[in-house]
């Protein structure tokens, strides 16, 4: 038996939302967290033990035995979760945007989290880790300036678990059965080149990182979802079903993460003077402010007037998180 790769050292747990324990194997198990005892048995791939929802604080140790091996997971805070999830500009890091050195402090109360990628290793893969000086720079630059910003409001700690692909299209992001649900009467031609480039195929088909990445962290109960995420759907004649697709991952991602009202902040792609398809592009601009306002508990930010249009990635990734933030703000209000 063993527990699933989020439960490490230095995580974060959503606050006033069940606890939830998981992980993989079969044998008998026990949990001990916050004066709750649970014992249980597995017999097949999987296995959960649910803890009532508490307050924000920490922090805390959750000590297990799992099919008599003891495990122990230390530091763990009790605040605010969030999951930023999409593609490279979701995932831009720290280091990429050159920012002030008075921009990175460190903080334990904010934390990152980061869902392995197929190309390239993180050092923060399968573990949590505390902003430091010294290893800010690797975070992913929305998670930090967002995370920075949201632990100024109340005290409570934040972790930021990223779940972002570099050149991914939305549709590797949804299930197959999803995919069925919302099919769009289109040809390979009026897709983006990312959908079947070679150096991107890996991770570009139908469904990859909703199995292989968005499944590992299914069971985690998130406060709200950041998606950035279009660049790469902005073909000659897909960007105007956009909002088709994003309509159909929020409303699967809610009911898989058992969140049926789990707010989503869409991150509006910026204007970029070499897009592949200008009219696509502004068709992945328009469906992405319709499915915001379409969509319950959705919130679009507009990053349009803040310029680097000759940027594929625009390093203003602090003003933008600035506008992240405002929105979520709002959607709490």
């Amino acid at each position: 038996m063993k527990l699933n790769p989020i439960f490490s050292n230095h995580m974060v747990i959503q606050r006033d939302k069940e606890i939830r324990i998981f992980g993989e194997g079969s044998g008998e198990g026990s949990v001990i967290f916050l004066g709750e005892i649970r014992s249980f048995s597995s017999d097949g791939d999987r296995w959960e033990i649910t803890l009532p929802a508490r307050a924000a604080g920490g922090p805390y140790t959750m000590n297990l035995v799992l099919d008599g091996q003891p495990v122990s997971v230390t530091d763990i805070m009790i605040g605010d979760v969030y999951l930023l999830a999409g593609q490279s500009n979701a995932e831009l890091k720290m280091s990429e945007i050159e920012p002030p050195k008075a921009d990175v402090v460190a903080n334990d109360r904010i934390r990152f989290y980061h869902v392995p990628q197929i190309e390239k290793a993180s050092p923060f893969d399968h573990c949590w880790d505390v902003a430091t000086v010294e290893n800010v720079p690797e975070w992913s630059a929305i998670a930090y300036y967002l995370s920075a910003e949201l632990a100024k409001d109340d005290g409570v700690a934040v972790g930021v678990v990223g779940c972002y692909q570099g050149a991914s299209v939305i549709q590797s992001f949804l299930s197959e059965d999803a995919l069925r649900a919302c099919a769009v009467p289109l040809t390979e031609d009026d897709y983006h080149p990312d959908r079947t480039n070679d150096q991107f195929a890996d991770w570009n088909g139908n469904s990859w990182i909703y199995n292989n990445m968005f499944r590992e962290i299914i069971d985690c109960p998130f406060r709200a979802v950041v998606w950035y995420q279009g660049e790469s759907n902005t073909g000659t004649g897909e960007g105007m079903y956009y909002d088709k697709f994003l309509g159909a991952m929020i409303g699967e991602w809610r009911e898989v993460l058992r969140q049926p009202e789990l707010p989503f902040v869409i991150v509006q792609i910026h204007d970029y003077i070499y897009a592949y398809s200008p009219s696509g592009w502004s068709d992945v601009q328009e469906a992405q402010l319709r499915a915001a306002e379409s969509i319950p508990a959705c919130r679009a930010v507009t990053i349009r007037d803040l310029g680097q249009e000759t940027l594929i990635h625009p390093t203003n990734k602090k003003a933008v998180s600035a506008r992240i933030k405002s929105a979520i703000d709002a959607i709490f209000a």
